[in-house]
C-alpha cells in the first residue's frame, strides 16, 4: 500500500504564488525542522538520499513532510540499519 500525499510536492507549493503568499513564518519553520529532522534520521542510519530537491519532498494532509524517490540513495559507512 502507498500513502496518498494529497497536498503535493514542496516544489508545487513554492511555485504557486497564491499558496506561497499564505505561507506563514511558523509554517516554514516547521517544514525546515521536518526536513532537517528527516535528514538527521537518514544520516544516523547511514543513508544518503543524493537526490534531495523540492520535487522529492511531499506534504501529507496533516502537513507532514515526506521524503520520496530513494532511487539514488546510497548506504555509507557502517552497515545500513533498517527499522
Amino acid at each position: 500500500m502507498i500513502e496518498f500525499l494529497e497536498k503535493g510536492s514542496l516544489a508545487s507549493l513554492l511555485q504557486d504564488a497564491e499558496k506561497q503568499a499564505k505561507l506563514k513564518t511558523e509554517h516554514m519553520k516547521n517544514l525546515a525542522y521536518q526536513l532537517l529532522s528527516g535528514l538527521q534520521y537518514l544520516h544516523s542510519n547511514y543513508i544518503m538520499h543524493r537526490d534531495l530537491k523540492p520535487e522529492n519532498l511531499m506534504l501529507s494532509r496533516d502537513g507532514n513532510l515526506k521524503f520520496i524517490d530513494f532511487g539514488m540513495a546510497k548506504a555509507f559507512g557502517e552497515t545500513v540499519k533498517y527499522s
